[in-house]
């Protein structure tokens, strides 16, 4: 069985929690993982978490998961600037890395951490939705292929369910929009918190 590690549990460290949790619920045929060492800030704090995740050990220092011999794979959810030197160290000592996006702050660091990914032999995934997604992966043909030449931008617009015509934001300002089927929303332009607030705009 694969043991795990976790390093960080924010919001998306607990969603890594949950997901290996249920690895034999959503997959029967899959060995269950073992929840091995989970990493946080400080001690205590890493021993609750490992109690409500069920993890066997836990340490207030991250290095231990990624020293730990029992551990085969880490997840890595720490805030995004302590992935490149996270990522790499979790690499160099032998094990395989989830790591969430985005990636890295910088893209001499994300090169940095492809290049330890490669030299390492293991498997290097990112936390990104659309990964598998038959479009992106058609795209990645193009490229390949060099069929569209060479790509300096990319802009991506998501479909969109139909929006009501009023909705109330945190910032309690409504406003009415048109309904659009496509369209690339920015965020509200008060509360600065999501797309689906009535006072965000089509771009």
């Amino acid at each position: 069985m694969v043991g795990v590690g976790l390093i960080g549990t924010g919001f998306m460290g607990k969603c890594h929690a949950i997901a290996w949790n249920a690895v034999g619920t959503v997959f029967p045929d899959v060995a269950k993982p073992r929840l091995v060492h989970l990493g946080e800030v400080n001690e205590d704090l890493a021993k609750r978490r490992a109690g409500e995740f069920g993890f066997a050990r836990a340490s207030g220092d991250w290095r231990a998961v990624v020293d730990d011999p029992d551990v085969d794979i880490v997840s890595l959810t720490t805030p995004n600037q302590f992935h490149p030197e996270m990522a790499i160290a979790i690499l160099e000592a032998g094990k395989h890395l989830w790591c969430e996006k985005p990636m890295a702050p910088s893209f001499a660091e994300a090169q940095a951490m492809a290049a330890a990914a490669q030299k390492s032999g293991k498997v290097a995934a990112l936390g990104y939705n659309y990964i598998q997604n038959p479009a992106i992966r058609h795209i990645g043909a193009l490229l390949d292929q060099k069929i569209i030449g060479e790509v300096n931008h990319l802009r991506v617009e998501m479909d969109e369910v139909s929006w009501p015509t009023r909705r109330r934001c945190s910032s309690g300002s409504t406003r009415r929009r048109p309904v659009t089927a496509r369209s690339t929303i920015s965020p509200c332009i008060r509360c600065r918190w999501s797309p689906c607030c009535s006072a965000a705009s089509p771009a």
